[in-house]
């Protein structure tokens, strides 16, 4: 059996300082998603800022998104690294971590419209940790 690694980073906040939501016109409209990773990391303090922006689009009008959310995810690593020691995982993991809250914020914020419940499905990260990793300043 193999032994589970301690991550070498935490979690530490998720805050969601804007969005917007416009009602479809249609009853369960099919959403066109869309993920814009970014990142700041700190060498010195050990501290991750994940910024993720999410749109959904109703197919068809991709010109104007129904629900606009730009999140802000603090990480924080047990030690000070260099951008090299970034563990390759923690770029896809980080997303994985923070999109249960943005789904649960999506999920509140359409349920508190009373427009109707917006549930994001189960989505598969991987590919988007590359992205992540492309869009990180490193100081």
């Amino acid at each position: 059996m193999a032994e589970a690694k301690k991550a070498s980073f935490s979690f530490k906040a998720f805050r969601v300082p804007n969005f917007s939501y416009n009602d479809s016109e249609n009853q369960e409209p099919e959403l066109i998603l869309d993920f814009n990773p970014t990142g700041k990391f700190n060498s010195k303090s050990g501290v991750f800022f994940l910024t993720l922006e999410f749109k959904g689009f109703e197919k068809g009008k991709e010109n104007n998104p129904i629900i606009q959310i730009k999140s802000i995810s603090e990480f924080k690593f047990s030690k000070p690294l260099n951008s090299e020691e970034i563990p390759i995982y923690f770029f896809s993991n980080s997303i994985a971590i923070v999109f249960p809250y943005l789904r649960a914020f999506i999920s509140n914020l359409t349920l508190q419209s009373n427009t109707g419940v917006m549930m994001l499905g189960l989505m598969n990260f991987t590919g988007m940790g590359d992205d992540l990793k492309r869009n990180t300043s490193f100081e």
